[in-house]
This record gives structure tokens, sequence and C-alpha cells, in this order.
């Protein structure tokens, strides 16, 4: 890694983030567990480290090939900044949706699975494409049929990846769940594949799990922490049942609850932390478990 530094203009702390955040490269391993880099991938550096210094989002241009980040560095300062390069492959998954294309969405998302980090398909395609079917939906621009579709296709690629995902031995684990009446599961299919793909290992309930009954899970299954999932709107009433039993939870374990913005539970307070998309999941997870997480 020193060499790398001198090589590219980096930092140490800066090439850690781009390989474990955003899989920019991914150096082998020593004998004794130092990386070891080639020389096309600290190429790749360089050229991500110029698109960065010309104001481009590391997030953004990471999923390019170094050709088109190079094309793009070779551009004249101040040109616009590259557009986000995974709209394509939304829009192409949808169009197909749209089609009732079942065939053509299905090899749509196996491209993209295949190319693409698990990190990166699941914060940049798969929940994007859900948000946007279901406001679809909503707006009866997509019938029920082809939400239907996408759901099933979305999840199944979600479950293939989870159970082909390993971590090692002995590293942290989180309990996942949806709270009693909740039966949205999908956001919790989500979380467990980026948390395996981050090295700590998921175990998820799935939904309408009783609340009581998580500090006893969350010790049998020797969990770190729990994580919830709270997507659909609260009555009143149901606030005033939850909201303390959330309370009383997080006096025993340690709890993150997952909401969309304005939820009636982000009136909640540590110590129950409270998270609104699926990028803030991924940064407290990291730097929860920094510590006990591969290098």
């Amino acid at each position: 890694m020193r060499v790398v530094v001198r090589l590219t203009g980096l930092s140490a702390d800066t090439l850690r983030a781009w390989e474990r955040r955003y899989a920019a490269i991914a150096p082998g391993r020593t004998v004794g567990n130092a990386r070891r880099y080639t020389e096309a991938q600290v190429r790749r550096l360089e050229l991500l480290r110029e698109a960065v210094s010309r104001g481009h989002a590391i997030g953004d241009v990471v999923e390019l090939d170094d050709a088109a980040i190079a094309q793009l560095v070779r551009e004249p300062a101040g040109a616009p900044a590259v557009a986000d390069p995974l709209e394509a492959v939304r829009e192409s998954y949808l169009h197909a949706v749209e089609r009732h294309d079942a065939r053509g969405a299905d090899q749509v998302l196996a491209r993209a699975a295949a190319t693409l980090p698990a990190a990166t398909l699941v914060l940049r395609v798969a929940a994007p494409v859900l948000r946007e079917v279901g406001r679809r939906w909503h707006e009866r621009t997509l019938s029920i049929p082809q939400e239907h579709l996408a759901t099933h296709q979305l999840r199944a690629l979600v479950s293939s990846l989870l159970r082909v995902t390993s971590v090692s031995p002995g590293a942290p684990r989180i309990l996942l769940a949806a709270p009693e009446a909740h039966r949205h599961d999908f956001g919790l299919l989500l979380a467990a594949l980026l948390a395996a793909q981050r090295g700590v290992e998921p175990v998820v309930l799935g939904a309408d799990v009783p609340v009581s009954t998580l500090a006893t899970a969350a010790r049998d299954a020797r969990a770190d922490l729990v994580v919830l999932s709270c997507l659909r709107s609260l009555s009143s009433a149901e606030l005033r049942s939850l909201a303390p039993q959330l309370r009383k939870l997080a006096r025993r374990t340690a709890l993150w609850v997952g909401v969309p913005e304005g939820h009636e539970l982000t009136v909640l307070r540590p110590p129950v932390r409270i998270l609104t998309t699926l990028e803030a999941f991924d940064t407290a997870l990291v730097g929860h478990f920094a510590s006990r997480l591969p290098g």
C-alpha cells in the first residue's frame, strides 16, 4: 500500500474507502494478508483520482470501465459531470416490465448482477427500481401484474445473491425483522445483502415478528444488534403502542430502525437509532463494526 500511495497520490485512508465502500479495485493478498496491487489496478486508481479531481463523484465513475474513465478525464475541464451510468440499466428493466417481458427483464438483472458489486446492485439498481415501481403503481401507471413481476424478480435475485454470499467464521451478527403487523420484508433482504457484503452475518427473521420476542432472539442468536424495518405509516394508536416497545427493546440490545423519510417513528431518540435510507444503513454498519471487519 505504501508504494501505491506514492504512485497514485491517494492517501491510505482513501484507498481503503474506495476498496471497501465502492469496490473500486480488489487487490490480492499475501500470506501475511498485505495488499498486493497489479499494474492495471494502479492505473485504474490513477484514472479514478483524476476523474474525482475534475469534480466527478467517485460513486458515479467507479461504475465505468477504464476506457470510459480515460475518455472522461480527456474532456476539457469544466465539462458537465457524467450522468448516472446505471440509469440505463434501471430504465431498460422497467421498460421490459411494462411490456410484460419477463425474460428480457430477467436478462437485464442477470447482466447487472454479473458485472456490478452486490452493494452497488442493491443501492443503485434494486432499491431505486423498487421505489420507482411503487411510485408508478401508486400512480396507476403500472398494473398489479407488472408490480408483482418486478417484485418477484428482484426478490429472487437478492435472495439468490444472499444465499451464495459467505462471511468469515466469528463475524459480527445482526438480527433483521419487521415488527408485528408489518408485512413488507424486501427492505430486510436488501439490508441483509449489504451486511453480508460488508462481512457482517445477517439473520433474517422476516416480517410480522412481535417486538417482545426480539431481545431473547438476539441473545439466542448472539446478535450484536437488531435491525427493524417499518415501512408503512402508523396510526396514532399504533405509534403509542409501538414506540414504548422499541424504547424498551433498545434498553436491552442495540436497536436500529429503518423507516422512510417523515415516518412517524422518526420522533424516537437514542438509544433507538433511526435510519431513513439504505445508504445510511450501509454507512452506519461500516462505522459500527469498523474494528471487527476485514481490512
